[in-house]
């Protein structure tokens, strides 16, 4: 029977991803805690992902299936938040899973004896794993019953050397469709632009951690985040020129400057991948990339400024520099 008062509304976009599909869904149908909405939105998947997907709805009544032509990740999780009733929003990459069947359960245990509790909950306990099943052991923080503001947030996240990605928060719906906290459409890294948006959603909202295991996120090398190309490389100029405009609306503060500048590496750290694999469009995308270093040198951070010189005179001298700096920090 299908419950009309889901606590969970877990959406998992799906799009070619046969391979994976069945473990992922697997985790979250033998979890423990069964008060949940699943929504698999098919993105117009050309593999048997439409037809699996089909096949789990049949099996179990929580499990609903919205089929669309392809639009992108961010459309899939928007459509997947219009179609939710329960009163978390929690997001799973479908090639992803639940570290285990109890990943749910102490997550609500969490969410009941925290106290005053923020409708932003981060998910602290989520570890890369390989298609071997190995993966990076979670060690939790010292820390007890955290509840940080935006700048408090991205040192614990730095500190910690954790993720920050959608399927890393669960969001109270409401104040999700209050706030409009819906993808932007139509771009690759999107979580990137949502960040701010949702940290900034309301004036001194703090983010609560919970941090026991929770998630496993695969090394797909398939993945978006795994491939650069154009589409991405434009992407990342669009989410810059956000970063840029929220820090003319936005106090001055260190959460928004962090994510400028971790993504303005990222993108110099792939033109960089792409140029030694000898990628015509990345080689012609030089002076882009020097404009915006140009552009944005009074925002960087002191020690990049030196390596986005040795990116864009010599990727390769780059390279032996980032090799040489990791030696030094391990010894």
């Amino acid at each position: 029977m299908v419950n009309d008062n889901p606590f969970f509304s877990v959406i998992v976009p799906v799009y070619n991803v046969q391979k994976y599909i069945n473990e992922c869904l697997d985790s979250i149908l033998c979890q423990s805690y069964k008060n949940l909405q699943i929504i698999l939105v098919d993105d117009g998947s050309p593999d048997s992902c439409p037809a699996i997907c089909d096949e789990y709805a049949a099996k179990d009544s929580r499990v609903k299936v919205i089929h669309q032509s392809n639009k992108g990740l961010s459309e899939a999780r928007n459509c997947g938040i219009r179609a939710a009733t329960g009163d978390y929003l929690l997001f799973i990459d479908s090639d992803d899973k639940l570290c285990d069947n109890q990943a749910f359960e102490r997550l609500v245990e969490y969410i009941e004896t925290a106290g005053a509790l923020s409708p932003v909950i981060y998910c602290s306990g989520s570890v890369k794993f390989n298609n071997d099943q190995t993966s990076f052991n979670f060690k939790p923080p010292l820390e007890d019953n955290l509840c940080l503001s935006p700048d408090e947030f991205i040192c614990f996240v730095r500190k910690n050397n954790l993720y920050m990605a959608a399927w890393t928060f669960a969001i109270r719906r409401d104040f999700f469709t209050e706030h409009s906290l819906f993808f932007y459409p139509g771009i690759y890294f999107e979580d990137m632009e949502w960040f701010p948006r949702l940290l900034f959603a309301k004036p001194g909202l703090k983010v609560n951690v919970f941090q026991k295991p929770y998630y496993l996120y695969r090394n797909n090398p398939a993945s978006i985040t795994n491939n650069f190309a154009k589409p991405h490389f434009e992407s990342y100029v669009k989410i810059l020129d956000f970063y840029k405009k929220q820090m003319q609306v936005l106090p001055p503060n260190l959460f928004i400057n962090d994510l400028f500048n971790s993504g303005l590496y990222c993108m110099f750290l792939s033109f960089a991948h792409s140029c030694l694999a000898g990628d015509t469009f990345f080689k012609s995308s030089r002076p882009v990339i020097a404009s915006l270093f140009r552009q944005n040198y009074h925002l960087l951070n002191p020690r990049n400024k030196i390596l986005y010189l040795f990116i864009l005179f010599s990727p390769k001298a780059f390279f032996v520099l980032r090799k040489w700096i990791k030696k030094t920090r391990k010894d």
